[in-house]
């Protein structure tokens, strides 16, 4: 028999933006940015540590019909891919059935489209050690994408300004993103890199 967790999403140290029906999800602690695709947004803005492990797949039955009766697979799937990019308050990995099927193996047997299978990518947010020697056109306050990844290159960190200037204290800062991974914030306005040759 399963037992009925009350799984909670991690809120601290966590930096999320909402983007259509997806999330990003920048981890302050590891310097990494997840994007959570719609299904597995819809179940993480939901594991508020009160609904239990039923309640949920319930839930997550009603939402999406087309799961015919597999939501409590799906659900585990989903806590376990949440589990390994370290986003819930704790640990479920010792808990998790081990009946519980590869995604592929679900994908078969349910005949699930592909939109309806849990999938939090980790995308690029290479830490300062990483960076290269900046290009001397990497110098400045961008306000775009392009501008930065035109003149520092696409995998250089830096500080991400939720003003245009690259200025002041404001406590909307990040730091460590590469230009991508900064203005994916809609609340992004500039980027600069931690250092000019």
């Amino acid at each position: 028999m399963t037992t009925h967790q009350k799984p909670k999403a991690r809120d601290e140290d966590i930096v999320i933006q909402e983007v259509l029906d997806e999330l990003l999800i920048y981890d302050k602690q590891r310097h990494q940015l997840y994007a959570l695709n719609p299904i597995v947004a819809w179940l993480w803005q939901r594991l508020d540590g009160q609904a239990d492990t039923q309640e949920l797949a319930d839930h997550l039955s009603q939402q999406f019909p087309e799961l015919a009766g597999q939501a409590e697979h799906l659900l585990w799937a989903t806590l376990q891919r949440l589990d390994e990019k370290h986003l819930l308050a704790q640990r479920v990995r010792e808990q998790i059935p081990p009946q519980l099927e590869t995604r592929r193996t679900m994908l078969k047997r349910m005949g699930l489209a592909l939109a309806l299978l849990p999938v939090v990518t980790t995308l690029a947010a290479p830490s300062p050690a990483q960076a290269q020697t900046l290009s001397p056109l990497c110098t400045g306050c961008f306000t775009s994408q392009a501008e930065a990844e035109n003149a520092c290159g696409a995998s250089t960190v830096g500080t991400c300004w939720t003003n245009n200037s690259c200025g002041g204290s404001n406590p909307g800062t990040e730091p460590n993103l590469t230009p991508s991974s900064c203005f994916a914030f809609s609340s992004a306005g500039s980027w600069r890199a931690p250092t000019t040759p």
